[in-house]
């Protein structure tokens, strides 16, 4: 792949009119691209910059938005979500670990106590620092892009954008 983006996924949630675009930075695929320009949280800078709170959007067999706050080894995702044809249910993601590299997996809840479990795994990362293409803001500012599965099979993807940096 020659071009800069490997995916741009445009997600619409329901009831909102805007559209939430995530770019996704190419892997390098040839000699001579530095694996440092992917920002994959190698360094101790990065990873801080991941850090702090996040809006999401929640879309698939579930709708919905919420809030995500990323420490520096763990992420938790708080929303409401409805099913169609359905209710508004809590959306909850706790504690759940986050390695060097920005990548989670684990567990998480639809509804209250005794609610729908699932399973997430996802990624947080900042966008390369070399495209030319992006302004100076979205250069620095992390985003998360995750995906849940219920054990009935339903499911959705989770995509979001950081609003705050920890100090």
């Amino acid at each position: 792949m020659r071009g800069k983006f490997l995916v741009i996924l445009a997600l619409a949630c329901v009831g909102v009119a805007d559209t939430a675009l995530a770019v996704l930075p190419a892997v390098p695929t040839h000699p001579g691209m530095e694996p440092a320009l992917l920002n994959n949280g190698k360094s101790a800078a990065a990873k801080k910059k991941k850090q702090g709170a996040y809006n999401v959007v929640v879309t698939g067999d579930y709708e919905g938005s919420g809030t995500a706050r990323l420490t520096a080894t763990s992420i938790n995702i708080t929303g409401s979500v409805k099913a169609a044809g359905g209710s508004a249910a809590a959306f909850r993601v706790t504690d759940v670990a986050v390695d060097e590299k920005g990548y989670f997996s684990g567990a998480g809840t639809i509804g209250g106590p005794g609610g729908k479990a699932f399973t997430i795994s996802g990624r947080i990362d900042l966008p390369a620092g070399d495209d030319e293409e992006q302004d100076p803001k979205a250069k620095d500012t992390a985003r998360i892009s995750a995906t849940f599965k219920c054990q009935d099979g339903s499911g959705g993807r989770i995509i979001g954008g950081q609003t705050e940096r920890d100090p």
